[in-house]
């Protein structure tokens, strides 16, 4: 069991990232387009004189929706690093038990990047591996 994970929202779903893969939580306040870049690429962003790719989470996703906030969950992925652009973040917990299996409907956008699900003391949240929600969407859903 993971002993702590971040909560955060994308597309309205409330979703867990291993908080041991997140290097920081930032606030964009400038990001540049990059030309010819992949949909869910929204540009790069200085942070900490570091530039990072970020990445419109619900558009990696599948997802026609935008991420609407400023905040990031900055990942670092073979040796690169990626701000994650999610609507909002809650905070680091502890999960309340086990990851588990998926119970009910779940789109198939979210079951290409999701672990599982996990009780936490927001309710269920979609345990997301942020690497592959990085990588793009596999398919697109309205």
């Amino acid at each position: 069991m993971m002993s702590l994970v971040l909560i955060a929202t994308i597309a309205g779903e409330r979703v867990a990232i291993d908080a041991a893969v997140i290097e920081a939580v930032v606030d964009l306040w400038q990001v540049v387009p990059v030309p010819l870049a992949a949909e869910h690429v929204i540009g790069v962003a200085a942070v900490r004189s570091r530039v990072l790719t970020v990445i419109d989470a619900a558009a990696a996703v599948g997802l026609r929706a935008k991420a609407t906030g400023n905040r990031a969950i900055v990942i670092d992925a073979g040796g690169h690093r990626y701000a994650l652009r999610v609507d909002a973040i809650a905070e680091v917990v502890a999960p309340s038990g086990p990851v588990l299996p998926f119970e009910g409907h779940i789109g198939d956008n979210w079951r290409a990047v999701a672990i599982g699900t996990i009780d936490t003391p927001y309710g269920f949240a979609v345990l997301i591996n942020p690497a592959l929600v990085l990588a793009g969407p596999l398919l697109e859903v309205a």
